[in-house]
């Protein structure tokens, strides 16, 4: 690791904008993962994070400072305090918090959890066997524009295999990275994918999963 390592939030190394009201971006310097968060007016832990990641209340540690904005944090044993621009702030896991004010507040923090469920990569794998092969490329020519606009990139697309326990059931397999597994079930279920998919089923037999990755 060099002496002096720099890292700019313009060009993060993670940014997730899964959940409402929220912009995480990340960089890691030093070993350290850094967070920027930026929190719209009206964003509340209980209303924009929980439907996401279930629970009663946020369970991570929280320790930052905030330059802009303000956020009331509301702890499970009764403590309810409000860190607004120019405070360092501590947070232990059992609380809710929320933006107080009209303005956005945006934080950095340098432990905690943000969403890292949603920034761990998803991954749609199919087993495939084709049937038609002159029928299948249209759905080849197809689909990779589509898997790009959700943030998709091939893996795997066939390739040698060699079977080294168990049956594995078709001969070709495909590996596509997204962003989140969030992304790959949004592109799956898409209606741009929807009329393609159908060309893969019309011409191929296949087993598929989506799967979250780390």
């Amino acid at each position: 690791m060099a002496g002096v390592e720099v890292k700019t939030f313009d060009k993060a190394d993670e940014v997730n904008d899964n959940f409402n009201n929220a912009k995480i971006e990340a960089v890691k310097v030093g070993n350290q993962r850094v967070m920027k968060l930026t929190l719209q007016p009206g964003w509340k832990w209980s209303k924009d994070i929980k439907p996401t990641v279930g629970g009663d209340s946020c369970q991570a540690t929280h320790l930052g400072v905030i330059v802009s904005g303000a956020v009331c944090a509301k702890h499970n044993d009764g403590t309810e305090l409000t860190y607004k621009a120019g405070d360092a702030y501590s947070i232990q896991p059992g609380h809710d918090g929320w933006v107080v004010g009209n303005e956005p507040a945006v934080v950095y923090e340098f432990h905690g959890m943000w969403g890292e469920w949603s920034l761990m990569p998803g991954f749609v794998i199919f087993n495939i066997e084709i049937k038609k092969p002159e029928e299948y490329k249209e759905y080849v020519e197809k689909v990779t524009p589509i898997a790009k606009k959700f943030g998709g990139e091939y893996i795997v697309r066939g390739g040698e295999t060699k079977v080294i326990e168990g049956a594995w059931t078709y001969p070709r397999t495909i590996i596509i990275k997204f962003p989140s597994y969030e992304k790959a079930l949004e592109w799956y279920n898409s209606e741009e994918y929807k009329p393609i998919k159908q060309i893969r089923l019309n011409n191929s037999v296949s087993n598929g999963i989506i799967i979250k990755g780390v």
